[in-house]
């Protein structure tokens, strides 16, 4: 094989993107460089290596023999090669080289700032990708993305991933100030003001939807909306009810003072919030990261929730560090 710098942990990383992705655009999309640069990449990977990975002769694209051997091998290449150079930071007392982090957004709003703050000096440089549920949960899988702190459990049920759960919190009623009606029945109150609803992609929209379902009330679409912001705007202008939950209020705390929040009437619902890793992979940082954003939880989320909604602090479930740790998956 000729002497070549082509055979690099960024050229395997292009090569995943390349293969999961389904061709060079959709993978210079995902990795924001151009799409030659990826065909640059790809062409001298398959120098390097003196056989063709991709058979470009057919549409779409397909991984040859080869490209699927390349494709099985490369993933825990890529991983071995990160945690041994983890492993040699820290043999030297350095902070680890890069962690690239999702977070719900309403996480990374009320979370982001302390749980950036408390790993200054453990990682070399953090890179955090604050966004939906759906797509940090995608974006994991395609290994964009080393951990996540999400609103949906549903990894757990999978072998090879470390689900989590740092707290449960419930989902609650937000009311226009003014409203003066009753408020203890969702049918009642669907029939007496407007619903202002998150949009059906989000996690938060369609765990509500499938909990009114369940309580055969159906209010009719008039406002849909992908953030609190947004939606807590509607409800404070007097145009509507919402069910939120309180992190999300405390994401768009400025709209929630014109707001009355009060507990969801009838049967309780409630979203988890869990941090999902690989097992097996950075798990000592994935446990510093469990119990740091725990900690927050008691020492900063519940105490600016007091202040808010007194009522919802008994209704947060906190997980223990040694029980979030107890059976991994």
């Amino acid at each position: 094989m000729p002497a070549s710098s082509a055979l690099d942990t960024h050229a395997l990383e292009v090569f995943l993107a390349v293969a999961e992705a389904g061709g060079m655009t959709a993978a210079a999309k995902r990795l924001h460089i151009s799409q030659s640069g990826v065909s640059q990449i790809i062409s001298n990977l398959e120098k390097d290596l003196g056989v063709p990975l991709i058979d470009r002769s057919i549409r779409p694209p397909a991984l040859t023999s080869a490209g699927r051997v390349l494709y099985e091998r490369a993933s825990g290449l890529l991983t071995e090669i990160r945690e041994l150079r983890n492993d040699v930071r820290k043999a030297a007392k350095l902070p680890a080289a890069d962690l690239r982090l999702g977070m719900d957004m309403s996480f990374a709003a009320v979370f982001g700032p302390h749980l950036a703050r408390a790993l200054r000096g453990r990682i070399a440089r953090l890179r955090v990708n604050a966004g939906q549920t759906p797509k940090l949960v995608e974006s994991f899988m395609t290994r964009e993305l080393d951990m996540i702190v999400v609103s949906d459990d549903e990894l757990a049920a999978q072998p090879g991933f470390a689900v989590t759960r740092l707290f449960t919190e419930p989902y609650i009623l937000a009311l226009p100030q003014g409203f003066d009606g009753e408020a203890n029945a969702l049918a009642g109150l669907a029939q007496a003001l407007d619903f202002v609803r998150y949009g059906a992609h989000t996690t938060v929209g369609r765990n509500v939807e499938m909990h009114l379902s369940r309580l055969k009330v159906h209010p009719p679409m008039v406002y849909a909306f992908d953030n609190t912001d947004s939606l807590l705007a509607m409800v404070a202008g007097g145009l509507g009810w919402a069910v939120t939950t309180p992190m999300c209020v405390l994401q768009s705390h400025a709209h929630a003072r014109d707001v009355r929040f009060e507990p969801l009437p009838g049967p309780q619902a409630a979203r988890p919030v869990c941090l999902i890793a690989r097992l097996g992979e950075l798990d000592e940082l994935s446990g510093s990261i469990a119990r740091t954003s725990i900690g927050i939880v008691t020492d900063h989320f519940l105490p600016a929730l007091r202040q808010l909604m007194p009522w919802a602090v008994e209704r947060i479930v906190i997980e223990s560090a040694e029980e979030a740790f107890a059976s991994p998956r």
